[in-house]
């Protein structure tokens, strides 16, 4: 085997996370985006400006937890829905952004979530409907079986005791039918 030529990049060093901070805030407040300030962060540190980025809001996110705790003097879980969702349509927002600045298209992705999405609440609509039907099935089959049993039982009777037993065996099969006829109904609802 052979060796390969390591990497001119190095990895993350731990404990810069307040060094990334203070230099992308700072380039920030020049008027530069923040893409453009990961950017010159990577190329200076000579470490990939993904990794900055990640780092970034990993960073971040942990500070605003922090912020957010201490205002309310609570754990970061308690914040409201509310507030979460702006957060969350916040970091969309700068997702998006920082994507289209560095030419990527990201939309598509977030379109493809939202297929996912729907189709997900789709596939359980459909799941709760294949049990209601499977549930109707079964219930059609009992009521099937029972008037089968009512047939085997009134044949394994004697000639005799079929004509002797017609009007018992006629009411039993105007029950039959009723539940037959109710069942197809049921089924028809689904």
């Amino acid at each position: 085997m052979g060796t390969t030529a390591r990497s001119t990049r190095y990895r993350w060093k731990e404990g810069k996370e307040a060094d990334l901070r203070d230099f992308v805030e700072g380039r920030v407040l020049e008027g530069v985006s923040i893409t453009q300030a990961l950017k010159e962060y990577a190329e200076k540190n000579r470490i990939s400006w993904l990794t900055a980025r990640w780092k970034y809001y990993q960073v971040r996110n942990r500070g605003a937890k922090k912020d957010v705790s201490k205002a309310e003097g609570e754990s970061p879980r308690s914040v409201e829905p509310q507030t979460r969702e702006e957060s969350f349509f916040d970091y969309l927002q700068d997702l998006v952004r920082s994507t289209e600045e560095s030419g990527q298209d990201i939309v598509p992705f977030i379109k493809g979530l939202s297929r996912m999405a729907v189709l997900s609440k789709e596939s359980t609509r459909l799941r709760e409907e294949i049990g209601a039907l499977k549930r109707k099935l079964r219930e059609i089959a009992r009521v099937v079986e029972g008037h089968a049993a009512n047939i085997e039982k009134w044949l394994q009777r004697s000639e005799v005791d079929r004509v002797s037993s017609l009007k018992e065996f006629s009411a039993l099969m105007e029950e039959d039918l009723r539940s037959l006829r109710s069942a197809r109904d049921s089924l028809e609802e689904i």
